[in-house]
């Protein structure tokens, strides 16, 4: 596992809010850069900070099942960008605030109760074509038998490697 980077979470963590923003603004094909971002942001703090990985982790999922409701799961980047600042401060983990908690399932401890439920959304397919159409050199090729998604790479001809034989 490699070692966290808190300034690596905080990059991930702004780029979702940006997102969240215009998903809000009505751009749905956004979700996907968000709820990467949201998990990339976890994996980045897993190995040194692992309650600030399930915390983010619970944040991605409450959002994701709640991103279509009239009042979607709110993420308080502000509360876990200070948490992150007073870490950074001290040099070393202190005691998650309770503001980063805002909005998740809190047990007696008065720290999240962590879903085990690690299943994707069910519009997994709609989430992920828009990021396959946009990447350059990619094309997005129906499996009917899976019903699935299948990047397949294609040689363009101004990107195509002239080295290979």
């Amino acid at each position: 596992m490699r070692r966290s980077c808190l300034e690596c979470v905080l990059k991930h963590l702004g780029d979702a809010a940006v997102y969240i923003e215009e998903c809000a603004m009505g751009y749905p094909d956004y979700f996907g850069f968000v709820y990467g971002h949201l998990d990339h942001a976890s994996s980045e703090c897993l190995s040194e900070f692992p309650d600030l990985a399930m915390t983010i982790r619970e944040h991605r999922i409450k959002w994701a099942n709640t991103r279509r409701d009239d009042k979607p799961h709110k993420i308080p980047f502000e509360a876990i960008f200070g948490y992150i600042d007073t870490m950074e401060e001290a040099g070393r983990e202190v005691e998650i605030p309770p503001e980063v908690y805002a909005g998740l399932t809190l047990g007696e401890d008065g720290k999240p109760v962590f879903s085990m439920d690690t299943r994707p959304p069910m519009d997994w397919e709609d989430m992920l074509k828009p990021v396959f159409e946009h990447a350059p050199g990619s094309v997005i090729v129906q499996n009917k038998e899976a019903s699935s998604l299948v990047e397949d790479r294609v040689e363009h001809p101004i990107t195509a490697n002239p080295f290979k034989s």
